[in-house]
């Protein structure tokens, strides 16, 4: 059906009043929606800060009163071959106690012995990989040299303690020849008890050198050096005569020379050497065990040397808390 000129005009008429009023509520609500955002929200009014009232009376505090430091001085070295200063160990200065001591305590007393408990010790090994004993040199039956060694070829570590650090009983002189073993033993076994003990390493086997022998022993060889020092009967005697760390060195690279004679000694020198060490060497190893000690020294190509650190308390060469971490290094 046609609509007539005047239907049409209504009809477009309707249509764009329809437009109008559509387009004036969509403008209508997107300004009252931006009115609502753009109202800025009320900030919080900060609230005064209360004043301090000064206090009537001020007392300074008193300035921090510094508390003196004491370093507890070494043994010194008493003339001769001085050992390698980067080999050789020394002990940490003790630190200063905060509680003055009671007013009958007497500076010059020695320390207080602790036993270290049974749960803390550090166990030596002895099997094909790893051998760990006491290696202890004697004169006139008393221990002048004791060495802690780990020996796992190609490498042998010497640990030196000082043996003015162990208070071991004196006066066991011997005669026979089966008293100065039985000596011999004895005192071996009562280094490794002290060393337990004191130090908290267990070692179950030992070797004994009367070093009484040494003359005979350099004689029997054609050089003996270990430890960056070179052996001959001088040195021997001016080291013998030396004590502290300086003589605790010098008989851990004496022992490591000797180590060295089981690769480098020549078959034609054992008889010598066999002769100058009659009667003077024991062990508390079996023939199975010596024999793979032997072959195991052959094997050595590196040697370590260390001093346990020490320090002075009073008149006493002790041993330094150090000491306990160097062991724990090497043997654990």
């Amino acid at each position: 059906m046609l609509l007539s000129r005047t239907q049409r005009i209504i009809l477009v008429a309707g249509v764009g009043v329809a437009l109008l009023l559509l387009i004036g509520v969509i403008a209508l609500s997107c300004t009252k929606a931006r009115a609502v955002t753009d109202v800025p929200s009320p900030s919080p009014s900060p609230e005064p800060t209360e004043t301090p009232s000064p206090s009537p009376f001020v007392t300074p505090s008193p300035e921090p009163t510094e508390t003196p430091q004491y370093r507890l001085p070494l043994v010194p070295h008493q003339g001769g071959t001085e050992p390698p200063a980067a080999i050789l160990s020394t002990g940490a200065p003790a630190e200063a106690s905060a509680i003055p001591p009671a007013p009958t305590a007497n500076p010059t007393d020695a320390p207080t012995k602790t036993s270290v408990a049974p749960s803390a010790l550090i166990e030596g090994r002895f099997d094909g990989g790893v051998r760990d004993f006491v290696a202890v040199g004697t004169e006139s039956g008393e221990p002048v040299a004791v060495l802690l060694v780990r020996l796992a070829p190609p490498d042998l570590w010497v640990v030196s303690v000082p043996y003015e650090t162990l208070p071991l009983e004196a006066g066991m002189n011997a005669t026979s020849t089966e008293q100065s073993r039985q000596e011999k033993n004895a005192t071996a076994q009562r280094v490794r008890s002290e060393i337990a003990s004191g130090l908290g390493l267990r070692l179950d086997r030992s070797l004994t050198l009367d070093l009484t022998c040494a003359g005979e022993l350099l004689a029997a060889v054609p050089t003996l050096s270990g430890g960056g020092m070179t052996f001959d009967e001088p040195t021997v005697t001016e080291l013998m005569e030396s004590s502290g760390e300086k003589r605790a060195y010098g008989m851990g690279a004496l022992g490591a020379g000797i180590a060295n004679l089981f690769s480098t000694v020549s078959p034609w020198s054992l008889p010598a050497l066999r002769e100058a060490t009659r009667g003077k060497i024991s062990a508390e190893l079996n023939l199975w065990e010596l024999i793979g000690l032997a072959m195991a020294f052959r094997g050595v190509r590196r040697a370590d040397i260390s001093v346990l650190p020490t320090e002075t308390v009073g008149s006493t060469l002790v041993l330094a808390p150090a000491a306990r971490a160097v062991l724990q290094r090497t043997f654990s």
